[in-house]
């Protein structure tokens, strides 16, 4: 309409909020996100020296998130995959912005045997705009940091109303 524009950081959208101000880049608070474990890398060993299944065998692994949605948390969960590098379709968790800007989430590695299950990793994360920015978060799942756990961060394209 003839305004000045200017262009909104990845998680702003131009908006209105106040007559007086005029339009203005302001956190899109409507704009839904997923955070997708992609795969892993899993050390061939347990931190002590141990083999993570009996005979050596790969770790049966799976990847918990806590989902933060309407103020509440939920958890959702990965299938389990056989492998030193596994990897998954499914376990995304879809939120706003400002859901996974206002509290780190926690994510869970897991070893999943018949009567236990034993952490790979549990940590926490606050994610930040360079985090959306790159579309890709990679923690480390050891010290030495060359076994590591890919999450994708991706818009979800909402669904047009009928």
């Amino acid at each position: 309409m003839g305004a000045q524009c200017s262009t909104c950081q990845l998680l702003q959208s131009c908006q209105k909020e106040d007559v007086l101000r005029g339009w203005e880049c302001l956190t899109d608070r409507a704009t839904r996100w997923s955070i997708q474990p992609l795969s892993a890398s899993i050390p061939p060993s347990k931190p002590d020296g141990g083999s993570w299944d009996m005979g050596s065998d790969a770790p049966d692994v799976i990847v918990e998130l806590d989902c933060p949605v309407g103020g509440s948390v939920g958890k959702v969960k990965t299938e389990e995959s056989s492998s030193f590098t596994p990897s998954w379709k499914d376990g995304a968790c879809v939120t706003t912005s400002p859901e996974w800007m206002n509290a780190p989430i926690r994510i869970k590695v897991l070893d999943i045997d018949f009567l236990s299950s034993e952490e790979i990793l549990t940590t926490s994360y606050t994610l930040e705009q360079k985090d959306f920015a790159a579309g890709m978060l990679e923690l480390p799942l050891s010290a030495d940091g060359i076994h590591t756990l890919k999450l994708r961060l991706s818009r979800v394209e909402s669904l047009a109303s009928p």
